[in-house]
């Protein structure tokens, strides 16, 4: 995962913003890196996200 996050150009400690969530498990939209991008469930369930106000 940390791999795909890295290709994505995604760095530990990087800003993630929520855009989307599909209904059902489905996936959900982010943006991170300057871009959007579609990820998995699994994949999200497994980064940590600290909410910053």
């Amino acid at each position: 995962m940390l791999r795909y996050l890295a290709r994505c150009g995604v760095a530990l400690g990087d800003a993630v913003e929520m855009l989307e969530k599909e209904p059902f498990g489905g996936p959900l939209r982010v943006r991170f890196a300057g871009q959007v991008h579609t990820i998995g469930r699994e994949l999200a369930d497994a980064m940590r996200v600290e909410l910053r106000a």
